[in-house]
């Protein structure tokens, strides 16, 4: 494989990846084995209920072994706290907007309805950067300051 037969040591390769999920549980996969988690459920979750799952992965070349090292760094937040943090909710809209049905289903919105109701949602969170309830400072949950 190219990806990994180019990959040298101290440069490594990085991607985010995310996700919705029904609960905050950080090993509960969006969707998988045994039995069928929530978001797979017939009864949907409620927009404002959800978690935004977020994985930051690395592959690295170690220089003494020349061995690869795969990280994940896995993170959950409710999606709730894009309240403040309008504009990252009006950036995930935008992203759920070009999604065909079958990337929808795969970042957790699979059921019928599901799709339009997270961007109706988010479209309230974004709001509230138009209505200027927000500072231009303020920081994302967690602290991360929100890039402008």
């Amino acid at each position: 494989n190219r990806t990994f037969s180019g990959l040298q040591p101290g440069k490594p390769l990085w991607r985010n990846n995310w996700g919705l999920a029904d609960t905050g549980q950080l090993d509960a996969p969006l969707y998988g084995r045994g039995e069928a988690p929530p978001s797979l459920q017939p009864v949907m979750t409620p927009a404002s209920q959800r978690w935004l799952k977020t994985e930051y992965q690395t592959l690295s070349r170690l220089p003494r072994s020349g061995a690869v090292l795969f990280t994940v760094l896995t993170l959950v937040e409710p999606l709730a706290a894009l309240a403040a943090a309008p504009e990252a909710a009006a950036c995930l809209a935008r992203s759920l907007e070009g999604m065909t049905p079958a990337m929808r289903a795969y970042k957790g919105l699979g059921k019928p309805g599901e799709a339009e109701a997270m961007l109706g949602y988010l479209d309230e969170l974004a709001a509230g950067s138009r209505r200027g309830t927000g500072h231009p400072d303020r920081q994302a949950a967690g602290g991360a300051p929100i890039p402008t």
